[in-house]
């Protein structure tokens, strides 16, 4: 299995992992981002819904990524209860090609510590890479 395929699979199991542990409070309409082949020099956006399942306010403290290309940026701050936000996943395709895999961290602190994820994947290529 080539190296990509290794990592792929062993994010995607702590990945599922963590997501088994989450409470009820904050649903998500999907935990992954797929991309597909994106040309260099692109940009693509996607849109997760986020909603606060809870009885009480829901506080966004911190979102990060964990590689570049990608940026990760919610549309608010708070959430009262069953209400729903966005949560707004970029890729900017300009020099990294191949295959590329990143974690969104959402940590919220209110009314608890916790923390979503959301798997983000891509396929960074090159026409010019093609051709040779």
């Amino acid at each position: 299995m080539p190296m990509y395929g290794i990592t792929v699979a062993a994010s995607l199991l702590v990945v599922n992992a963590m997501l088994l542990m989450q409470s009820d409070t904050v649903k998500l309409s999907r935990n992954t981002i797929d991309f597909g082949e994106v040309q260099v020099g692109d940009d693509r956006n996607m849109v997760v819904t986020i909603t606060n399942t809870s009885s009480r306010k829901l506080e966004l403290e911190k979102i990060r990524t964990t590689f570049g290309p990608f940026l990760c940026v919610a549309n608010f701050k708070t959430l009262q209860p069953n209400e729903s936000g966005e949560l707004k996943i970029s890729i900017s395709a300009m020099k990294f090609t191949g295959r590329k895999l990143a974690v969104c961290y959402l940590q919220f602190n209110q009314p608890e510590f916790q923390e979503r994820l959301v798997l983000v994947k891509a396929n960074i290529v090159s026409d010019s890479l093609k051709k040779k």
